[in-house]
C-alpha cells in the first residue's frame, strides 16, 4: 500500500522504480491511495501498473476488501471506485462538520478483533498527531514550507482513517497551501488544527471510554 503523495519519492515513482527493478521476477500488487481524485492522478497510477487506486479517507472495510482481491488476482471492483471525502455530503456552510465521523468509528469497531482495536488506532493518532503538529510548527520557524505540507499530509491521512472530520478538513487546506502565502497563513492554519486535533482528542477518548461499558460488537465475516 502506498501513497501518492510521500516525502523524497510519490507512490506512482515508487511503483514504477519497483517494477523496473524487479523485472518480469516476482510481481507484488500495489494499491495506490491518495487525496487526489483527478484523471491525471489515475493516468499517473495506471501508468505505474498499479492494481488498485483508491481516494481518501478510505473505509476501512473497503481497504481490507481491496487488499483481499488484489491478493488474489482478481482485479477489485475498488480499482475503478473512489471514496467521497468527508464531509462531502454538504457545504460546511450549509452544515457545520461533526467533529467526528461515527460511520468510521463503527466501522473499526465492526473489523475489530476485540476492544483494544479502536482503542489502539486512537492512541497512535493522538500520539502521531502531536508530533506532526510540532513537525509544522518547526517547519514555520525554520521557512520549510514543503515539511509544513508533509506533515500535515500525515496528520490528514491519520485524521481520515479514525474519522476526525475537522482536523482532515483543516489539514487538507494546509496541504494546498502555496509558498507564497505560508508566512501569512501557515500560523493561522496550525492554530486552527491545533483546536481541531485538541477537540478530535476529547470526542474520540470519549467514545473509547464508552465503548469499555459496552459488549465488544461481532467482527465483520469475510
Amino acid at each position: 500500500i502506498v501513497d501518492m503523495q510521500m516525502p523524497v519519492m510519490g507512490g506512482a515513482e515508487a511503483v514504477k522504480l519497483y517494477r523496473f527493478t524487479v523485472g518480469n521476477g516476482h510481481r507484488v500488487p500495489f494499491v495506490m491511495l491518495t487525496a487526489d481524485a483527478t484523471e491525471d492522478a489515475r493516468r499517473a497510477a495506471a501508468e505505474a501498473h498499479v492494481d488498485a487506486f483508491l481516494t481518501k479517507p478510505v473505509p476501512a472495510r473497503l481497504l481490507l476488501d481491496t487488499v483481499q482481491e488484489v491478493m488474489s488476482g482478481r482485479e477489485p471492483v475498488a480499482a475503478r471506485a473512489t471514496t467521497a471525502p468527508l464531509g462531502a455530503a454538504a457545504p460546511v456552510a450549509a452544515r457545520p462538520l461533526e467533529v467526528l465521523d461515527l460511520t468510521t468509528l463503527t466501522e473499526l469497531e465492526l473489523l475489530g478483533n476485540g476492544p483494544g482495536f479502536v482503542r489502539d488506532l486512537v492512541d497512535g493518532f493522538l500520539r502521531d498527531g502531536e508530533g506532526l503538529l510540532a513537525e509544522m510548527r518547526g517547519a514555520l520557524d525554520n521557512g520549510e514550507h514543503q515539511h509544513y505540507r508533509d506533515a500535515a499530509h500525515a496528520l490528514k491521512g491519520s485524521a481520515g482513517s479514525v474519522g476526525a472530520t475537522v482536523v482532515y478538513e483543516v489539514t487538507t487546506r494546509a496541504c494546498k497551501l502555496p509558498d507564497h502565502q505560508m508566512a501569512l497563513q501557515g500560523p493561522h492554519l496550525l492554530k486552527e488544527m491545533r483546536g481541531a486535533f485538541d477537540r478530535a482528542r476529547r470526542a474520540l477518548l470519549a467514545h473509547v471510554e464508552s465503548g469499555r461499558r459496552q459488549p465488544p460488537a461481532p467482527p465483520l465475516s469475510g
